[in-house]
């Protein structure tokens, strides 16, 4: 069981956005960059954003995933899977405006709001929304049961995990 995870996800996950803070965002306060989206576009009417994915973002080369890149369809899974009342997650508020999450191919997937929603890129960059391979969301709930199912595109692998007591990751 890994209940408690998320104490150690942040090397192993990579958000689709990140936010820089204080002194290094050159004010003080936050500024919205690109990590797994290396760009997007917002509707006007604030109703629509569309990102296009890095092709340099890979998964661990750990079955079932084996390396490959990172898609459209990870991130509209992993955000399905957070917004599903039966994930329980306490982030689902942050998603409950989303309409429709769109994998359009590999690489760009787009969000429609019912209404404009100003928060949604801070949301999006909130360091705790991974996401996760298709192959584990498609899992449901308990997608996550052992240390062979936490496979992330960060600098860091997950190795051993013994709730509340240690982990230990790998470079």
């Amino acid at each position: 069981d890994v209940t408690g995870v998320q104490t150690c996800a942040l090397p192993i996950y990579l958000p689709l956005l990140r936010l820089e803070m204080g002194e290094q965002a050159g004010y003080t306060g936050s500024k919205i960059l690109p990590f797994v989206a290396e760009k997007w576009e917002m509707s006007p009417d604030a109703t629509q954003v569309t990102f296009h994915l890095r092709s340099d973002v890979k998964w661990q080369n750990k079955a079932p995933v084996n390396g490959r890149q990172v898609t459209a369809e990870d991130v509209k899974l992993s955000i399905e899977r957070i917004k599903d009342p039966a994930t329980v997650s306490p982030r689902a508020g942050g998603f409950a405006n989303i309409d429709t999450i769109t994998a359009i191919d590999a690489t760009t997937v787009q969000f429609k709001m019912k209404t404009p929603q100003a928060d949604i890129l801070s949301v999006l960059a909130d360091q705790y929304n991974f996401i996760l391979p298709k192959e584990i969301t498609s899992r449901g709930k308990d997608a996550i049961k052992g240390v062979a199912d936490v496979i992330g595109s960060g600098g860091y692998e997950l190795t051993a995990f013994e709730a509340t007591q240690k982990f230990s990751l790998k470079r």
